[in-house]
């Protein structure tokens, strides 16, 4: 086959596979899904660890939940106004509880209990108060207690709960939330410096980080927000993931929108001021257009969803999907009367393929990682490159036969003819042996100054208003969960309730030493047996045979018969088998969560702030059948990990381009070629760590983009023999069109992002700088 037919027939073969993406693209549009789950970035997302699940599981409890505080001046005007507000938000299919009464601020009102009875299910208040109050002060008490109460007390409750001991341990139940009161119109209530605030707590339909979730709890919190507000010197604070998920996908859209727009309206003040055309500006849009989608569509079938940071990531695409363009235009433009479709296609063929080769080789390096979130930007960005490459190749020789009308400008003549003598002096000091011990010295002078920064917060941005409202929930509410928990393992449940009770002992004494506020334990929805046992005895003892119970019923005025028939049923009660009890407790938000997995059974301690992790890790330690987990600082230490991971990447990318590239320029000539970039990287950590900028794995994931692009701009020098106008034109287009991509992500309010889209900045600003160090000498 000759040379011009197997052109042809790879332009035939681009033109058919952008067609093909097109068609596929735009069917699959309507399956596309978005996610902002800021964990689904990271590995361990479809791992059946115990961790993993006890994880996943309390992501799912916590997440949805959803904390309102209302003050108004009118109190009777409040009532009316909660209960709306209660009745509309409960309409709203988002919504599977709502509530602000006390019923409705229990983690699950319907939790029961099956063969509850007071002699089994003592809490440790009233366990104290068997062991040390006489027979005549607990007859005393509880006398008090039933002829004193609101309402008096029925025959039921007297049968079923005689001192009220019962009532007490489920009191425990009802809700994590301390410092709560009832009014007297049944609402719960707080004291928030003096002023008495409404407390609803919302329980989500669904996860907050689908989209769908959002925008109608979203629309419903909205307008139940603004009749709030109309109250008489209304004042409203609200707490829980669903605003900080609202305020990131908001955040996200700005930013794509900034990003994408930014980048549109940066390409078009050049086309048009460059190529003078309207038709060719149109026609740039399309391999972008089909890049972005091809992306899109690639990422939704391999991982059944986008990401919203892996959209934000993918958004600067535009700024390099258009390199293709600008090369062919470029050269078209320069070449004038001269342009002939033929040769220039198949001079423009080799380096924009090994630039393409060498830009997704730079992309799917992130997938070694093993860093879910990078292997989507990975993804997106190859798909669209190679689309955005396949569509210039295959569509524009049919557009684009015949030479530009018009040829280069003259003021833009000149800029070329300066850029190239300014292009080639700054890369000739960079060829002096001098400015290359510059460089090691300043290599060597930064080193002191490195710090590393791998907290998962540099991937958030949470408004500080947010920040400000969660701090009074966390403070007047006794508390609020931690993210760092207790995991205890055991073969059966039995076991693992003696295991959480010994757990539970431990901890018990901590709340008064201040190294934990609260936490929440199994046992104090369901004791041990073993403890039923003791509970039970105790009962027995202290209120059964001591007379305390014969005595109050006769007190009362209970006639004998009935008195027989209660003093009856204390004795021999059986005690609750956890087996059937804690197998159907995960249906209850309310009860520590507890779930199986193989042959083991797991239960989660929740602890409350404040609490002294440290203290709380070493005395965890000991125990063979309990783990501290801190999902946190477990994310650091991947973060950590992937940063190592990323950097033994980049070197080896180095290595590999390098060998690749020995084969057609021999090893001086491969050093020629990946100098400029790796100088570039160089110069890029030295510069950010000197403003004081800690290096991230983000850094190092920018430096492989810089290697990717970089090459391009090195690898043209190189083909065209030096830095001609038409490969100056080109890569400098390209240039301005990346830093306005990736620039403009240096401006995100997400440090991650930010410090991502600097050092790309930097880096390829640096490599267009120093792209005629690879042209032979």
């Amino acid at each position: 086959m000759s040379m011009g037919r197997a052109v042809r027939s790879f332009q035939y073969a681009c033109l058919l596979l952008m067609l093909t993406t097109i068609v596929f693209g735009v069917a699959g549009l309507h399956r596309l899904q978005f996610n902002n789950d800021l964990l689904a970035l990271f590995p361990g997302q479809t791992e059946q660890s115990a961790e993993v699940i006890a994880n996943r599981k309390r992501a799912s409890q916590i997440e949805r939940e959803i904390l309102l505080l209302v003050h108004t001046s009118d109190q009777a005007q409040l009532q009316v106004a909660i209960a709306s507000v209660t009745a509309r938000l409960t309409d709203c299919a988002c919504f599977a509880k709502v509530g602000a009464d006390a019923a409705g601020l229990a983690g699950e009102q319907t939790f029961s209990l099956p063969g509850a009875h007071p002699a089994l299910l003592l809490s440790a208040k009233w366990r104290d108060r068997l062991q040390n109050l006489s027979a005549e002060q607990l007859k005393e008490r509880t006398l008090r207690r039933l002829l004193m109460r609101p309402g008096g007390f029925s025959a039921a409750e007297l049968h079923t709960d005689p001192l009220g001991s019962l009532a007490d341990f489920k009191d425990s139940w009802q809700s994590d939330l301390g410092s709560v009161r009832l009014s007297d119109a049944g609402l719960a209530m707080v004291d928030i410096g003096g002023a008495d605030y409404a407390l609803m707590r919302l329980t989500l339909a669904d996860s907050p980080y689908r989209l769908e979730v959002q925008q109608t709890a979203g629309q419903a919190l909205s307008q139940a927000f603004n009749e709030l507000r109309t109250l008489p010197g209304a004042d409203l604070l609200y707490a829980g993931a669903f605003f900080y998920t609202q305020a990131g996908a908001e955040q996200a859209r700005s930013e794509i929108s900034t990003v994408g727009l930014g980048s549109l309206i940066g390409i078009v003040c050049l086309f048009l001021l460059v190529f003078r055309s309207v038709g060719l500006l149109l026609l740039a849009i399309v391999p972008i257009a089909v890049g972005v989608l091809a992306g899109l569509s690639v990422v939704q079938w391999w991982f059944g969803q986008v990401h919203i940071i892996a959209l934000v990531f993918g958004s600067a695409l535009v700024g390099v999907a258009i390199d293709y363009t600008l090369h062919f235009y470029a050269k078209r433009l320069d070449a004038q009367q001269h342009w002939q479709l033929g040769s220039d296609y198949r001079r423009l063929l080799a380096p924009l393929s090994l630039g393409l080769l060498t830009s997704v080789a730079g992309y799917l390096s992130f997938t070694a990682t093993g860093f879910p979130g990078f292997t989507q930007i990975a993804v997106m960005s190859s798909a669209g490159l190679v689309a955005a490459f396949v569509t210039v190749m295959g569509l524009y020789p049919i557009l684009l036969r015949k030479p530009s009308r018009h040829g280069l400008s003259r003021p833009l003549l000149n800029l070329l003819n300066w850029g190239q003598r300014r292009h080639q002096a700054v890369a000739e000091l960079f060829r002096r042996r001098l400015s290359g011990l510059i460089l090691l010295l300043m290599v060597v002078l930064i080193w002191p100054l490195w710090q590393s920064n791998d907290d998962i917060r540099q991937m958030q941005n949470a408004p500080q208003e947010l920040l400000d409202m969660e701090e009074v929930f966390r403070t007047q509410l006794g508390g609020r969960r931690a993210m760092q928990y207790i995991l205890l393992e055991a073969d059966d449940y039995p076991q693992l309730l003696n295991r959480v009770q010994a757990v539970d002992a431990a901890l018990a004494p901590l709340q008064q030493t201040g190294h934990l506020a609260s936490f929440a334990a199994l046992n104090h929805w369901l004791p041990s047996v073993q403890q039923q046992r003791a509970n039970q005895l105790l009962w027995q003892e202290r209120v059964i045979d001591s007379g305390v119970l014969e005595s109050v019923l006769i007190s009362l005025g209970v006639n004998s018969k009935a008195v027989a028939s209660m003093m009856a049923s204390q004795q021999e009660v059986p005690f609750i088998e956890p087996d059937a009890v804690l197998v159907a407790s995960g249906q209850y938000a309310a009860v520590p969560l507890v779930f199986q997995r193989e042959d083991k059974v797991y239960s989660v301690i929740t602890l409350n702030t404040p609490l002294d992790t440290h203290y709380l890790a070493s005395l965890v330690a000991p125990w063979p059948y309990a783990q501290w987990v801190d999902p946190v600082a477990r994310t650091n230490q991947l973060l950590q990990k992937y940063r190592h991971n990323a950097s033994g990447l980049l070197a080896l990318a180095y290595g590999l381009i390098g060998v690749l590239l020995c084969g057609p320029y021999g090893v001086l000539g491969a050093l020629r070629v990946i100098a400029p970039p790796a100088i570039a990287s160089v110069i890029t950590l030295c510069g950010l760590l000197v403003v004081g900028i800690d290096i991230s794995v983000f850094h190092i994931m920018a430096l492989m983009l810089v290697l990717g692009i970089g090459i391009d701009y090195t690898l043209f020098v190189r083909e065209s023999g030096g830095v001609s106008r038409s490969t100056l034109l080109a890569i400098g287009l390209s240039t301005v069109t990346t830093v306005l991509s990736f620039g403009l992500l240096a401006l995100s309010g997400t440090q991650a992002i930010a410090h991502f889209g600097l050092a790309v900045l930097l880096g390829i600003v640096l490599a267009f700088l120093l792209a005629p160090l690879a042209q032979h000498k």
